[in-house]
């Protein structure tokens, strides 16, 4: 991360540095007339100008894909935090749907100690109601996993038995838990209690907790009744698609003449999955990113030293065994046959000094990526003075 908080500063020093390397070449080459060597370092500093300039891109393509997928995660989680809402708060209505409907029955005596019930029951779904919605519009990043207040499944079981659900409870989470599989234990009994006394009234409801060191396991057995999770079983592909998402497994059916939910929720930290339909975002690919920014001028700068060679080699090209027929004391005219078109633009030594009174032509043997002249055939005019193979000559 210090890399890339400081990647802003990387750039402008890199080019500081090249711009340096830049006029220590130039002056270089000037006083010394190393032509090939000046090339050589110039292509070397090309290269290294390029990769500062590719790496910079990687940085910043690095950072704004990483922004870009936490803030598509937290969109993401708070929209779950959305579905956490309307279950919580669907799940208190309807404990104050069965106490409403326990008033009507009971008018008795028990109308008050019913209704203050009733009323701790809306307060309660009215303070989980502010707590979804604040931390909704909250737009600093979470400090860490949080267990929202209330969550709690001896409590949760309790109320319901309050509520008249005929429910047991066997076990229970350590203190240790995770935040993560804490809520979602806490989830999967809400919903399976919500459904039983929806769907399934007066049957009864069994709960049971097991925890070992690497896995959690929940397991809640109801009335046949329940298996429909909410509108259209939509709450059951909620909670598969939760349990999923913190890499546990899920299971809900009939067994044994009743409905069986089952939930394995891991206890140590799993690679993130998604569950069901939803969609994880585009992960960040960088490097991908970068190389696919980096193609085209990888490409034209292929390109440009294709068509630099086919320029130099063109018309210039003489094969060794050509050279090899030329020898001083033979006449131009003898040889002028076997001489290419065109000399070659690029000198491949600076060395090898020109005989006076002499003309001297250049050709080059094809060497990529220059073409650079490795044939130096020298006449007065009538006669080869001199025929050199530059190849073996210093470069500089």
């Amino acid at each position: 991360m210090a890399v890339m908080r400081g990647h802003g500063r990387f750039l402008p020093w890199g080019i500081a540095a090249l711009a340096v390397a830049e006029s220590t070449l130039l002056g270089g080459w000037l006083a010394t007339g190393a032509t090939v060597l000046a090339l050589l370092f110039q292509s070397l500093l090309i290269a290294v100008l390029f990769l500062v300039l590719l790496w910079n891109r990687y940085l910043e393509v690095r950072r704004r894909q990483w922004a870009e997928f936490t803030r598509a995660a937290r969109l993401r989680e708070r929209a779950r935090l959305a579905e956490d809402l309307h279950d919580i708060v669907g799940h208190e209505l309807s404990l104050i749907a069965i106490r409403a409907g326990a008033i009507q029955v009971h008018s008795t005596g028990e109308v008050a100690a019913e209704a203050a019930t009733l009323r701790a029951d809306v307060q309660r779904a009215v303070l989980q109601l502010r707590e979804a919605v604040e931390l909704l519009n909250d737009d600093r990043p979470p400090s860490g996993p949080t267990v929202p207040a209330g969550v709690d499944i001896p409590a949760l079981v309790a109320r319901a038995q309050d509520a008249g659900v005929d429910v047991e409870l066997h076990g229970e989470l350590g203190p240790a838990i995770p935040a993560p599989v804490r809520l979602t234990a806490h989830r999967v009994v809400q919903e399976c209690l919500t459904n039983a006394a929806k769907h399934a009234p007066g049957s009864g409801v069994e709960v049971r907790i097991a925890a070992g060191d690497r896995w959690a396991e929940v397991t809640v057995l109801a009335g046949t009744g329940s298996g429909g999770a909410g509108s259209g079983g939509t709450g059951l592909k909620r909670l598969r698609r939760r349990v999923e998402a913190i890499g546990g497994v899920f299971e809900a059916g009939p067994a044994d003449g009743r409905h069986v939910v089952r939930a394995e929720l891991p206890l140590v930290e799993q690679p993130f999955t998604v569950g069901g339909d939803e969609d994880p975002g585009r992960r960040p690919r960088p490097l991908r990113d970068t190389l696919r920014w980096a193609l085209l001028p990888a490409l034209v700068m292929t390109a440009l030293i294709a068509g630099f060679y086919a320029w130099t080699t063109h018309d210039t090209t003489m094969e060794h065994a050509e050279f090899d027929r030329v020898s001083p004391g033979q006449t131009y005219a003898q040889v002028r046959s076997l001489l290419p078109a065109r000399q070659a633009p690029m000198r491949f030594a600076v060395s090898a000094q020109e005989p006076p009174g002499a003309r001297c032509l250049y050709y080059t043997d094809g060497n990529f990526p220059l073409g650079l002249a490795s044939y130096r055939i020298c006449h007065d005019g009538t006669t080869v003075t001199q025929a050199t193979d530059l190849r073996r000559m210093p470069l500089w």
